[in-house]
């Protein structure tokens, strides 16, 4: 797998022998963020089967350059897989390519294939009926995922627009949009066609007599456990099935001719703007992994951050977090390193490991090679940025590697994991609010009328706050012990680690939604509102009012990195000017 970049996308070349490229349009936004780890695997299988693969990231997705704020983003889109077929034709040297194309993606590469000439094959997996449909279906899912309504005098979005999942989708996207119909193209995308329909798509056979009435050799098929990758990206499982079943018609309609193919040697994956330079690369650990430098195009500064996984987030982050604020740092000069750990992202899983779970000891290995990138690159100051399960990753890797001097932990969960813990418990705890949201609910008119509803999980909200209150008065219990040495709990452990950072003379910075149950974490093991955790020198703890556990919303997001920025800039300042400072 080797890093590549064209035209403001970035992309991989999977690696084979065989005369046919698969070029691989991929679902577009939150969808992509959720089929993210079986898009890579896949590339990975139709490799093994002879096949070279080029994939990509669309205008303003993942890694690329741009935003979904931009306008013209179908325009964009379509242009980024127009880009790419130039790519595989003129610099890779292909010319017979196949395409495989996912939900929006394959919408967008039918439309153009249908407009520019046939390539040799295409298959169109779980396509949305059209693009109205989808950006309804995308409306519809907006409300349920990370809604909330900015505090007073912060602004939101604009009339028209909406956020899924933190993605925006303007009002002129949406109708833009509603150009993308397999029924409507004037013309065939490709001679063969493979349609593998979501179950229950009431269009499904509708699409496949237009596509055979433009002349397409077509093969309809369903596209099994659809509802079960579409998930939440933590949750996304992949049913083989399909993925097979499109290997094997790849096979029969686009056979590889004997001999071999020779690809090209690739120079660096390169994009450069007027204030950061961004270069895909794959660091070497246990296995590889998959990273993305930005540096500054001026004004270096000693300090850079790591950023790391959330999740089962791709190394962008949820909303492509990490790419904004990457992108934020270098106007300030300072330099970042966003990773995928094995199994996630664009880095393949290290055979042994438990996949998934990021509060395991196996991530801090890959997060430590990275570290010592950042070290070696001469970085006297490295810092690491983790959300949610990526706080607790790199809080642990900060107390166990020497060469991180600071870290930004977001909504964390849990300081400690135990071999018993489920991964699925600790997140579905993670939607449970703190004990101070749930005491001040409860002084409201509308949560008594919500309960009459029945539109509380009160059972969950019960055991979750009654956990957290056993826990509390267990830790309190045990403070006269432990003041005297005598019990070395999970608080005594917990207090030990962010001394012996604070001695260490790393900086710390610990951020809250203000609603965020792992509020109730730390107030347990450092006191009520963190008082033992901020009376340490280097150690701060802020709160964000109104915020969901993601920090989903885009205003949100705005003042979660304007605090990081403030802090970050503090800790990259010349050890003499900081001193000065504080």
């Amino acid at each position: 797998m080797t890093p590549l970049h064209f035209a403001g996308s970035p992309g991989y070349l999977h690696e084979a022998g065989g005369d046919c490229l698969v070029l691989m349009a991929g679902a577009v936004g939150y969808e992509q963020l959720c089929v993210q780890r079986m898009w890579r695997d896949f590339a990975e299988r139709i490799a093994a089967a002879g096949y070279p693969v080029l994939r990509f990231d669309w205008a303003g997705c993942g890694d690329a350059l741009g935003s979904d704020a931009d306008p013209q983003r179908c325009d964009a889109w379509e242009q980024s897989f127009t880009d790419a077929l130039t790519y595989a034709r003129s610099t890779l040297g292909m010319k017979r390519i196949a395409v495989v194309g996912m939900r929006l993606g394959a919408l967008i590469a039918a439309r153009v294939l249908a407009a520019t000439g046939d390539v040799e094959a295409m298959a169109i997996l779980a396509p949305p009926a059209n693009g109205r449909m989808h950006a309804r279906e995308l409306a519809a899912l907006a409300k349920v995922i990370g809604t909330r309504e900015p505090p007073p005098g912060v602004p939101g979005i604009a009339e028209g627009d909406f956020e899924v999942a933190g993605f925006l989708v303007t009002a002129q996207t949406r109708a833009d949009m509603e150009v993308y119909d397999l029924r409507k193209l004037a013309a065939r995308p490709a001679a063969k066609v493979q349609l593998l329909t979501q179950p229950g798509l009431a269009s499904a056979q509708a699409l496949a007599e237009h596509l055979v009435s433009l002349g397409a050799d077509v093969e309809s098929g369903s596209f099994e456990g659809y509802q079960e990758l579409m998930a939440q990206p933590t949750f996304s499982t992949t049913n083989e099935a399909p993925l097979l079943a499109v290997i094997d018609w790849l096979k029969a309609n686009a056979p590889l001719n004997t001999g071999t193919m020779p690809l090209p040697a690739l120079p660096p994956a390169r994009l450069a703007t007027g204030h950061y330079v961004e270069e895909s690369v794959i660091l070497g650990g246990e296995g590889p992994i998959a990273a993305v430098w930005c540096r500054p195009v001026r004004d270096a500064h000693p300090a850079a951050v790591l950023f790391v996984n959330a999740g089962g987030n791709p190394r962008a982050g949820w909303a492509r977090m990490n790419v904004d604020f990457a992108r934020t740092l270098a106007s300030d000069g300072i330099t970042s390193l966003r990773i995928d750990v094995a199994g996630l992202g664009d880095s393949p899983p290290v055979t042994g490991r438990k996949e998934q779970v990021m509060y395991e000891a196996d991530p801090r290995r890959d997060v430590a090679v990275a570290v010592d990138a950042l070290r070696a690159a001469g970085f006297a100051q490295v810092m690491i940025f983790g959300l949610c399960s990526g706080a607790h990753l790199a809080f642990h890797t900060a107390v166990e590697h020497e060469g991180v001097t600071g870290f930004v932990l977001v909504n964390l969960q849990k300081f400690i994991w135990r071999a018993t813990d489920r991964f699925d418990i600790a997140l579905r705890n993670a939607s449970f609010r703190s004990n101070e949201h749930y005491k001040a609910a409860l002084r409201r008119k509308d949560t008594w009328l919500r309960l009459m509803r029945g539109d509380i999980n009160v059972t969950g909200i019960t055991r979750a706050v009654s956990r957290r209150l056993l826990r509390t008065l267990g830790t309190r219990a045990a403070s006269a012990g432990r003041g005297l040495g005598l019990v070395d709990d999970d608080t005594a452990k917990v207090r030990r680690w962010f001394r012996d950072l604070s001695k260490r003379g790393a900086r710390g910075l610990v951020i809250f939604s203000a609603e965020d149950g792992g509020l109730d974490e730390v107030f347990l093991h450092m006191g009520a509102h963190g008082r033992d955790l901020t009376r340490l020198p280097g150690m701060d703890l802020q709160i964000i009012e109104g915020a969901d556990h993601n920090v989903t919303p885009g205003w949100a997001r705005r003042q979660l990195i304007s605090i990081v920025r403030r802090f970050l800039l503090d800790q990259a300042k010349p050890e003499a000017t900081r001193s000065a400072a504080q």
